[in-house]
């Protein structure tokens, strides 16, 4: 038998101690035997590990809330930028569509054959102008997945990036019930990085994007059919490490985990839970 207690010293002060006590038998007579150790010094050991592992507990925690702050402020930052890109030059670019229009209704002038071809011009510089604001509107900020959920946006996003990439994009999932807006943001903004790296970099043809739902965990997968990498050097590529070390800070920003799974000629499959 062996177990811990505290011994005290003549002086009143106490110290733990280990005994390890056993009945040893000889010509039929027992005897006691126990073994008394001093661990004063592996107790303050095993106390300050235990404070070690807490200071890093703490440390975790308040980098996995750091993080989420700092997502939660650039998509406030986003919103904000798309808010008054709309507001501003949206509605200044629609007024001015408006006068060029009755600018052009207007003119009756011989002169008419040489203003009418800038005009034209114009109104196609405009409406140019007017679809690149909108477009950098989404990609700020998608309105479809503020209104409409993670498995819309998804489609919305897949469907324009395989139309101008030319590459086939297949999104499985039911509409979610909706989850909270900061885990929504994350694993879209992971299925950007991981989709935008699977047209430039890995050379993919066809990609997967598949989410489904459990219990308590929403699980999003991206799968491509490219040229993979060695997974011990994707760092040799600048853009490309840093980009698969933001889908893990976003994903663990929401107490999350995204792992990637990859090898040479075997494309490559980004896999992220979050827990909801």
């Amino acid at each position: 038998m062996i177990f811990e207690t505290v011994h005290v010293r003549k002086d009143g002060t106490t110290f733990p101690v280990e005994v390890s006590a056993r009945i040893i038998r000889r010509e039929e007579r027992g005897f006691y035997q126990s073994i008394i150790r001093d661990i004063t010094e592996r107790k303050h050991i095993e106390n300050e590990r235990e404070q070690l592992i807490e200071q890093i507990r703490t440390a975790n925690a308040q980098l996995q809330e750091l993080s989420l702050r700092l997502v939660e402020v650039q998509e406030t930052e986003r919103r904000s930028i798309a808010r008054e890109l709309h507001d501003r030059a949206g509605q200044n670019l629609a007024a001015l569509g408006i006068n060029l229009n009755f600018l052009q209704s207007q003119f009756h002038s011989k002169k008419m054959d040489k203003i009418e071809p800038l005009l034209k011009h114009s109104l196609k510089l405009l409406e140019e102008t007017t679809e690149s604001i909108r477009n950098v509107m989404s990609d700020l900020r998608p309105a479809v997945l503020d209104d409409y959920g993670l498995v819309a946006a998804l489609r919305w996003y897949a469907g324009n990036l395989a139309l101008s990439a030319g590459l086939t994009i297949n999104i499985t999932g039911e509409d979610l019930p909706r989850i909270p807006l900061a885990a929504e943001t994350a694993l879209f903004r992971i299925a950007q990085e991981a989709l935008i790296n699977s047209v430039k970099h890995a050379g993919a043809s066809c990609i997967a994007v598949a989410v489904e739902r459990q219990e308590h965990c929403v699980r999003l997968r991206v799968s491509d059919n490219g040229s993979g990498f060695i997974q011990q050097q994707r760092t040799a590529d600048q853009h490309q490490g840093i980009g698969l070390q933001t889908m893990a800070e976003r994903a663990q920003a929401i107490g999350g985990n995204c792992r990637i799974e990859s090898s040479p000629g075997h494309g490559t499959q980004v896999i992220v839970e979050a827990f909801v």
